[in-house]
């Protein structure tokens, strides 16, 4: 189970195994789009790429993903559970910055992939289902 709590913003998500994700009490999906325009893509800190010598991953996602969006974890994985965003890639974290965000994205139908890295340490992508997958072709050491 999980729950993303905004109380200044009023938005809360909440998921758990097998009952659905709910934002404010309404069910949300997470589904393909066919948007004109190029997905939004959230990502974390540059630094955070960099910690890891992945810096090329992070210019690959910029150059691949021009409506890349810089946010933190928490607003960023809103951002992607409420439809504003494709995708989140959140590099360098630690279990308790991502696991809510699995639980949530997965009981929405929404993708999830964890990306190589140190096993004390989470590079992840979730979102929409196309959108992960592309991203994942490109992070994964």
């Amino acid at each position: 189970m999980g729950i993303i709590d905004h109380p200044l913003l009023d938005v809360r998500f909440t998921a758990a195994q097998g009952l659905g994700a709910k934002r404010n009490g309404k069910a949300i999906q997470i589904k393909d789009q066919d948007d004109a325009a190029p997905p939004i893509v959230m990502v974390t800190a540059p630094e955070n790429f960099a910690k890891v010598q992945k810096m090329d991953t992070f210019c690959s996602l910029a150059t691949q993903f021009p409506n890349m969006r810089i946010y933190r974890d928490c607003f960023a994985h809103s951002c992607v559970l409420q439809g504003s965003a494709a995708a989140m890639v959140d590099w360098h974290a630690r279990l308790w910055d991502v696991s809510v965000a699995e639980a949530i994205t997965r009981e929405a139908g929404g993708a999830y992939e964890r990306l190589g890295g140190p096993e004390d340490r989470y590079q992840v992508v979730f979102g929409r289902p196309k959108v992960v997958a592309a991203i994942a072709a490109l992070g994964k050491d």
